[in-house]
């Protein structure tokens, strides 16, 4: 008879022990579950429940969206759905049509209809706000859910208008308005479970609404200075973490508790959306990272289950290989050309590739008419430029027709570097990059500036101020 081995506080669901048989069957503790058969019984408690719970909401919605749409959801909506339903704040970053607004539309209006919480949807612009408040209430009218009153208001409205939405939202279960009608009408900022922020970078510059949302969310003066004592001891750890690895530790730690018990006692969900997020490290940015936990701000990357090669032209110019591949690949390739290479570059590529008699276009910008022809088949390839703000990298959503990318030189980034436009972080990604080169011959001095460069990275944008001026002028800094 086998012995059977047990896992300490390994269970799934209760963190209690459990039989390494039911480990591998995918099974929690015989507390949770004592039979093995999940048809028939029933987890009445703990994380796996809860999942059950969230996959069946997930559910309710999916089914929500074939009513309305006549489709279900996508993957990325389905996660979205879930990080929602797991009371989670997050960014939905995808392109734009990729049905953010739907998303936002159906959750706010089942939190409404389902569980009695109150939704913003903060959207940039007086048109869109009327948009989004048609669409709105398109799709509580095909879903039934005529109890869930809808306010909106906007710069669009007549002045009756205006007047009845202000009288009305306080029973509102989703209000609908802009940065700039919660900053002048005060009526506006009801006690709110739920903020949907619509393009996140617009909202980010205006610190005075981000500051109405987070009270609207119930978020007090005392917990913005707790904050600003989080972000006070994690600043004051990097400072020291060159020479006192110790204390940084003790600050982290410190910042870390209040981190944590601030989270448990804030409540609220904020869901922001955009197509990419350019926002920078502004305090409204690090206020909500410190409050809810996820970070706003700079590009998303991922990795795929694709093959790497590298190819060294072999008396052959990059032109040649790249039509080589291509002519070997056949259809469905996507073809990068590095930053620094820029437009003209990809037009002449194109015309190379072309004279080769191979079928492809520029895509520089979003030309229909060519997209679809790749997606028919009547073009074996498109050529754009390697960024992440390039068409041909944001919004192509299709693993039935892509099949191979090449890159026709090494993508990069152009980093422009001055000793008068200082700015310590490029120094720093600088410093990064030809340290493999430098270290052995110059290892006192690189230490030396990298160790300098980190304490200011974080400093006020006065003292960069000063220290900009001192280069320029020649001057040496005191203090």
């Amino acid at each position: 008879m086998a012995i059977e081995a047990v896992f300490r506080g390994l269970c799934p669901n209760c963190g209690g022990d459990i039989e390494s048989s039911r480990l591998v069957s995918g099974l929690p503790c015989k507390k949770c579950l004592p039979r093995k058969n999940l048809k028939t019984e029933v987890i009445r408690e703990g994380y796996l429940r809860r999942l059950k719970i969230i996959e069946e909401k997930v559910e309710e919605i999916d089914h929500m969206f074939l009513k309305v749409i006549n489709s279900r959801m996508w993957g990325l909506q389905r996660l979205w759905a879930r990080r929602f339903f797991n009371n989670e704040s997050f960014a939905m970053i995808a392109p734009t049509g990729s049905g953010k607004t739907t998303m936002q539309i159906i959750l706010a209006l089942y939190a409404a209809a389902r569980e009695g919480r109150k939704s913003l949807i903060l959207v940039p612009t007086s048109l869109l706000a009327n948009q989004v408040y048609g669409k709105t209430v398109s799709i509580r009218d095909k879903l039934g859910l005529s109890n869930v009153k809808v306010v909106a208001y906007h710069s669009l409205m007549t002045e009756k208008g205006k007047r009845e939405a202000l009288e009305n939202v306080g029973e509102a279960s989703i209000i609908i308005t802009t940065p700039a009608s919660l900053m002048k009408k005060p009526e506006l900022r009801q006690p709110i479970s739920i903020a949907f922020v619509d393009d996140v970078d617009s909202f980010l510059r205006r610190s005075k609404s981000v500051e109405i949302v987070l009270r609207m969310l119930g978020v007090t003066e005392e917990d913005e200075e707790q904050v600003n004592t989080i972000q006070e001891l994690e600043s004051e750890a990097r400072k020291l973490a060159p020479e006192n690895p110790d204390e940084a530790r003790q600050s982290l730690d410190e910042a870390h508790r209040l981190r944590v018990s601030l989270q448990e006692r804030v409540k609220g969900l904020v869901v922001v959306s955009g197509a990419t997020q350019t926002a920078r490290r502004t305090k409204s940015v690090r206020m909500l990272n410190t409050l809810y936990g996820f970070s706003v701000g700079g590009k998303t990357e991922m990795g795929r289950n694709i093959e790497d090669f590298y190819i060294r032209p072999n008396g052959e110019t990059i032109e040649e290989v790249v039509a080589r591949i291509v002519e070997k690949a056949g259809g469905g390739g996507l073809i990068y050309v590095p930053m620094d290479k820029g437009a003209d570059y990809v037009k002449k590529l194109a015309e190379f590739l072309k004279g080769r008699g191979l079928k492809v276009e520029a895509y520089l910008g979003s030309r229909k008419k060519v997209f679809n022809e790749f997606v028919e088949g009547l073009l074996d390839a498109l050529i754009g430029i390697a960024s992440y703000r390039s068409p041909l990298t944001r919004g192509i959503d299709l693993p039935e027709r892509v099949r191979y990318a090449v890159f026709a030189g090494v993508p990069k980034f152009r980093l422009r570097i001055s000793v008068e436009d200082f700015q310590p972080s490029r120094w720093l990604i600088l410093l990064n990059e030809i340290k493999d080169a430098v270290y052995e011959r110059y290892s006192e001095e690189f230490d030396k500036v990298l160790g300098g460069l980190i304490k200011i990275r974080t400093a006020s944008r006065e003292t960069l101020e000063a220290v900009r001026e001192a280069l320029r002028s020649g001057k040496e800094l005191s203090g």
